[in-house]
């Protein structure tokens, strides 16, 4: 789970846009999981993403990167 004390979070940027990364709120997650289960969520590459627990969001809340297993997936194609 992302957690906004992870010190390597403040690193981390969107490689879109460049904005800062910070974890998701639960409710967001909540939301896009439930999307993932009934096959309507897609990602930027127009797929159904792969599972995931978790997220990252960039400050201006266009794009959620997702995370998998503890490790963010930040390709453009995999946000959501």
């Amino acid at each position: 789970m992302a957690s906004a004390s992870n010190p390597l979070h403040a690193l981390l940027r969107c490689p879109q846009t460049g904005q800062t990364l910070a974890p998701a709120p639960r409710e967001l997650i909540e939301r896009l999981l439930a999307a993932h289960r009934a096959g309507t969520l897609k990602n930027a590459g127009g797929e159904v993403p792969e599972a995931f627990e978790d997220g990252l969001v960039t400050l201006d809340g266009a794009r959620i990167y997702p995370i998998r297993g503890g490790i963010p997936v930040l390709l453009v194609g995999e946000a959501m």
